[in-house]
């Protein structure tokens, strides 16, 4: 994490806040909290209080240590255990996080124990007392267990617990906005979520993808480009733009956008019969042809080269050709779209009318808005 836009003395700071985050809810478990969010700056003139309380802490276990080892040594192996995760070594993308202490726990629960257990037999308390006091704290903490696995329910219940507790939390917008079915909820989410965080690519491009998934072609053109002008190289990016300005008529451009994405990945043969299907509409056809033949040499799930190739053939009326193509691509991905809806037409064309409607029957099964856009409906 060194070297990164935290630094470790800014992480250290930061992490005195949350681990008097972590001792507070070590004692009263309620509200927890899933996701604390990215790494953030702050200055000592924020966080003093807890600052001087963690040294006073440290400084305590250190002389116990001394006194009394036995005892010190679960106060200092609390300190160490939490270390790795919580000192100077910047983890940028997680500032806090509950599995951290899992361990640190232990230590701390043998002293809370020992600690009780000592005042116990200094004020002489009956076990009766003791009893109902050990009986009122088991079945508080046992209510709020069953209340945080009903939390836990679903993934998307976590989340809006999470964002009860965490409102500023950029990564909790985006999950829901992801986890999210409502087109207004997922919107706004998303847009939330880069509000909060700009600098952040992922949101970004799950907004952008979420308006392709509804049509809406222009508006994820905006957002892919936004999340290329954080990280130019970034490939799901530039692959989201590919694929929308080809849906979007914008070929011309596709073509120079997905010639890029394929340069990215040289090794995808999806991304390379992207190029091809880009240079194809914009009908460079010998060229569409060459890069998709040489798609195919990649390996991999080569349908969309296929199907390409085989829509290529189409138009040059090399009917054998093209329907070799289709069934070679359907035996990779008997889901690829285009290829059952282009052979069925095909076959319609030429005469095999019972197989045509077979064929396009399960394009129509496989994907209905594709088929509703391909039929004009």
């Amino acid at each position: 994490g060194w070297g990164l836009e935290i630094s470790p003395f800014v992480y250290a700071l930061s992490q005195t806040e949350i681990i008097v985050d972590y001792l507070f809810r070590a004692f009263w478990p309620h509200p927890l909290l899933l996701d604390y969010g990215f790494a953030y700056a702050v200055t000592a003139a924020d966080v003093w209080p807890q600052m001087l309380f963690i040294i006073l802490l440290l400084v305590a276990s250190a002389v116990t240590l001394w006194l009394q080892p036995h005892v010190g040594f679960a106060a200092v192996a609390f300190f160490i255990l939490l270390s790795p995760t919580s000192s100077i070594v910047p983890i940028v993308t997680e500032v806090g996080a509950e599995r951290r202490m899992y361990l640190p726990l232990i230590p701390l629960i043998a002293l809370v124990v020992y600690g009780v257990h000592a005042l116990w037999q200094y004020k002489g308390w009956n076990g009766v007392v003791r009893n109902a006091v050990l009986s009122l704290v088991v079945a508080l903490f046992s209510g709020l267990t069953v209340k945080r696995n009903a939390e836990y329910a679903t993934e998307l219940s976590i989340w809006q617990a999470t964002l009860a507790v965490a409102p500023e939390n950029a990564r909790v917008y985006n999950n829901i906005g992801w986890l999210s079915t409502d087109y207004d909820q997922v919107t706004m989410n998303f847009r939330r979520a880069i509000e909060l965080y700009p600098e952040w690519i992922l949101p970004r491009r799950n907004l952008a993808t979420a308006f392709m998934l509804w049509d809406k072609v222009d508006s994820a053109a905006v957002y892919f480009r936004s999340a290329l002008g954080i990280d130019h190289q970034d490939i799901d990016a530039s692959a989201g733009l590919c694929e929308v300005l080809i849906l979007g008529g914008s070929a011309e451009e596709a073509v120079d956008v997905c010639r890029k994405t394929a340069e990215l990945d040289p090794w995808s043969p999806l991304y390379r019969a992207r190029w091809g299907q880009a240079l194809r509409v914009v009908g460079q056809s010998e060229m569409a042809e060459r890069v998709l033949l040489d798609a195919l040499k990649l390996g991999g799930d080569r349908s969309v080269a296929l199907s390409e190739l085989g829509f290529l053939y189409f138009q040059r009326n090399k009917l054998e050709k093209a329907e070799q193509y289709f069934r070679d691509a359907l035996l990779d991905n008997r889901a690829e779209f285009a290829a059952l809806y282009n052979l069925g037409i095909l076959l319609k064309l030429t005469g095999r009318q019972g197989e045509a409607e077979q064929v396009l029957r399960e394009a129509q099964q496989v994907d209905p808005d594709l088929w509703q856009r391909a039929r004009g409906e």
